[in-house]
């Protein structure tokens, strides 16, 4: 299988994560009303980060050539900001919030995923 088709693979695979993660900490962390902030807004957020931010750490990261452990660290860095950056101007997000979410979803799509895929 080409790395294209592995990185399509992580993409949905992502998407599915963290649009379920940002939903749930959404509703039941940060308390948002489904009158206010409609679940299509969130999923289609966290839909555009994701497609935003996954090229980026799958095609230009691995340029810098660093060792894993230092690629994870700013692959998950400039994932964690970058979409705390998007949630911020998509769903109207405060600093904070917006990254504590941000962390959330990246944190458990990292685990789920390494667990999903070895």
């Amino acid at each position: 299988m080409t790395y294209e088709v592995h990185f399509l693979q992580a993409l949905v695979l992502t998407v599915l994560l963290e649009a379920g993660a940002l939903l749930a900490a959404l509703r039941w962390l940060f308390h948002a009303d489904a009158r206010t902030l409609p679940t299509w807004k969130i999923l289609a957020a966290a839909l555009a980060c994701t497609s935003l931010t996954l090229p980026y750490v799958w095609f230009l990261l691995p340029a810098l050539e660093l060792p894993h452990l230092q690629s994870l660290a700013v692959g998950e860095g400039f994932a964690v900001i970058a979409e705390a950056a998007l949630l911020m101007g998509l769903l109207r997000m405060n600093p904070k919030g917006a990254l504590a979410a941000s962390l959330i979803c990246n944190s458990f799509s990292a685990l789920a995923g390494s667990f999903l895929l070895g």
